[in-house]
């Protein structure tokens, strides 16, 4: 079944959306208006739209999320009597909803065409995509929403994928946080020579440390892998999907620190994640310190804190070796870092 990749947009309500996410946002938008009850609202929004359902309370759609999420459960909505959650399963039952919108009076308009009739890419191209453009919300967007038919090939192709190339850990782990996801990354560990371990370079995290303070993790990966041999730009997809793995591995390592200057360690392992730190080798600074950018990239599609949003300052230095005056609040955002990922 080809993807249908038409995008929608509604008039006072910002953005543009997929078929689901429209559903969400119009909802979202008609509640906040008129506040209607769960019965008002099955009136104006009734569940033969959907076929199962436009939308159903918060409790009963986290019973279904055990099995396969089918509503947005993280983005719940108050209503006067309820807390409802939003289908996210919509297939050509989008037109309906549609209908039923433009009656109540949303004016939506189809903004980039349907290309349900082109060929669409395949799996691999489009991760690559995500991570050269660092479009890490899309791709979650992506995975959210697909049909049931698309949900199950795609698990199994990324599934195939780890086994094939462990270096799409990454993609592994975003997909396994979609809500109600049946896929366990740690189903694949031994099939690939434990996913976790490989990119590891010490499971203690005091040893780890050390090692780290002997050798950044950048120059271990650009060594390991040959990156030295030429030019790192930031469109090098390889580099990146290493490096994810990597990090993320290591700090979840890092995090587990038995020390009263936790939050140090942390903000210093993610500021030494620069290309200031491996100077010795060619690596393209057209655009800045875009190592940097990307590790902070990966920590919020992880974890969901935006290191850029925490106003304050931060110097770096205590551990490892790269020393910088940092326009951030690093020790904050840390403590947020390990309580998500905790």
């Amino acid at each position: 079944m080809a993807k249908d990749y038409t995008k929608y947009k509604v008039k006072d309500i910002d953005g543009t959306f997929g078929k689901s996410k429209l559903v969400l946002a119009i909802l979202k938008h008609y509640c906040s208006l008129m506040n209607p009850s769960f019965e008002d609202l099955k009136k104006d929004f009734p569940d033969e739209l959907q076929g199962k359902g436009v939308f159903t309370t918060i409790e009963e759609a986290n019973k279904i999320a055990k099995t396969k999420a089918r509503h947005y459960v993280n983005d719940p909505i108050k209503i006067k009597d309820a807390t409802i959650s939003v289908s996210n399963q919509w297939g050509t039952q989008i037109d309906n909803f549609i209908s039923k919108a433009k009656e109540i009076g949303y004016d939506i308009s189809n903004i980039e065409g349907d290309e349900s009739k082109s060929t669409p890419k395949p799996l691999i191209n489009q991760i690559n995509d995500f991570f050269r453009k660092e479009e890490f919300e899309e791709m979650r967007t992506f995975f959210e929403e697909l049909d049931d038919d698309e949900w199950d090939k795609v698990d199994s192709e990324i599934g195939k994928l780890l086994k094939d190339d462990p270096k799409y850990f990454f993609v592994g782990i975003i997909f396994e946080s979609i809500d109600g996801a049946n896929f366990d990354i740690g189903s694949f560990l031994k099939g690939t020579g434990e996913l976790v371990e490989r990119f590891t370079i010490e499971k203690d995290p005091d040893k780890l440390c050390e090692k780290l303070e002997e050798k950044p993790l950048l120059k271990i990966i650009i060594e390991k892998y040959g990156f030295s041999n030429n030019k790192i730009k930031q469109d090098n997809v390889d580099f990146k999907l290493l490096f994810s793995a990597y990090f993320i591995s290591n700090l979840e390592v890092i995090i587990k620190t038995d020390d009263y200057e936790n939050l140090h360690i942390i903000a210093d392992f993610i500021i030494n994640q620069s290309l200031y730190v491996v100077r010795e080798f060619d690596i393209d600074d057209t655009y800045g310190d875009w190592i940097a950018d990307f590790t902070l990239n990966i920590i919020a599609a992880y974890t969901g804190v935006k290191i850029s949003e925490y106003e304050g300052e931060y110097y770096s230095g205590r551990y490892f070796s790269y020393s910088a005056e940092m326009g951030y609040d690093y020790e904050t955002a840390c403590a947020d870092i390990i309580n998500a990922i905790a």
